[in-house]
């Protein structure tokens, strides 16, 4: 992933400025990023992640859920708030915006598990 945005950033630059550019990624940084919530999560607070736990990840816009078709996929929507109105009309679900369940991040943490109506 971490390459595919350094890509398209690549073809913006040529394409502005005709001159190709050299690309390099490193795993481990992507891996850090990648594992960036939980880290911060256990040294800012002392609260070990259990992955695994699909309803306990403290944002329901950052996990993976099943598709109709039993195929897995993941919604990476780390900024919740901002997330949030788009993803509900996307699953067909907009009276998620008023349901007070809902209606904030705070809340959407708090009731993650009702959250599985997704699937």
């Amino acid at each position: 992933l971490a390459a595919v945005g350094g890509i398209c950033a690549a073809l913006v630059a040529r394409e502005r400025s005709g001159k190709g550019r050299v690309l390099t990624t490193s795993l481990l940084r992507a891996g850090v990023h990648c594992n960036a919530w939980a880290m911060s999560s256990y040294f800012a607070f002392g609260r070990v992640v259990k992955w695994g736990e699909r309803d306990h990840t403290g944002n329901p816009l950052a996990t993976v859920y099943k598709a109709k078709d039993d195929k897995a996929f993941w919604i990476i929507g780390f900024e919740s708030a901002r997330h949030w109105p788009t993803t509900v009309h996307v699953v067909g679900q907009p009276s998620w915006l008023e349901d007070p369940r809902y209606k904030t991040p705070r809340e959407r943490r708090k009731n993650e598990k009702l959250l599985k109506e997704l699937d």
